[in-house]
């Protein structure tokens, strides 16, 4: 080193300092995109409905096809802002949860016999707030859906579909609350409640059971419900 301009030391001990933040932060420093989005707030009344379940919380309207399209456009990895009330935003860094495995197969039964497809199940994320240690990030994504939290400084945030709550709510407008804001209730032991209703069940007279209605075959019908799993 003897020689040396200062100037070139100095240029070299940056480079190991970013070289050392780099492999703190991991993919972070790999997700260059930003795209920042804001919420509006909500002008419908949601009070008679919303107050029986939390204390505080805010309606608001967030922009779900763009996003979607702004996670795809940069192969499901971003930085992404998202402004949720006047003092309240985040600037998250988003990447898949990788919740499901890679050969993971979808198997319908059908009239036609079995049918096996791989579903695009690309809409769960992770992820971290910037700059802020400890931080954690769980949402799901989708078009005129999002679900999930951002855990920032000891403090839960929650954001999800206001049809969950009102048959009224439009597209993309979200319940947006604090975890300490939740009005708990009573709750049973879903193993004893179980239990009740199929003795429930079998004290009934076999008369009074509604049989399964046949399709043409004489074969009972199995319906198919669609579900959507928001959890890590």
């Amino acid at each position: 080193m003897k020689g040396l301009p200062f100037y070139l030391i100095f240029f070299l001990m940056l480079l190991a300092v970013n070289e050392l933040a780099a492999q703190n932060n991991g993919s972070q420093l790999s997700i260059t995109n930003i795209a920042n989005f804001h919420s509006t707030k909500v002008a419908g009344n949601y009070k008679g409905i919303l107050s029986t379940r939390f204390k505080h919380w805010e309606v608001i309207k967030l922009p779900s096809a763009a996003i979607t399209k702004a996670i795809a456009e940069n192969n499901f990895e971003l930085k992404i802002g998202l402004q949720l009330n006047a003092v309240t935003g985040f600037n998250l860094y988003l990447q898949p949860s990788e919740m499901v495995s890679d050969n993971y197969i979808l198997t319908t039964q059908t009239p036609q016999g079995k049918i096996t497809s791989k579903p695009q199940l690309n809409y769960f994320y992770k992820g971290t707030v910037q700059n802020t240690a400890g931080s954690d990030v769980r949402l799901c994504i989708k078009e005129g859906f999002i679900y999930g939290y951002i855990r920032k400084d000891g403090k839960e945030f929650f954001i999800e579909p206001l049809n969950r709550y009102s048959k009224n709510a439009l597209k993309d407008e979200f319940v947006f609350y604090e975890s300490t804001d939740v009005i708990t209730v009573a709750m049973s032991c879903g193993f004893n409640d179980a239990q009740a209703a199929a003795k429930n069940v079998l004290d009934k007279p076999i008369q009074n059971l509604r049989p399964l209605s046949p399709d043409s075959s004489g074969n009972p019908i199995c319906k198919k419900v669609k579900f959507l799993i928001a959890s890590d």
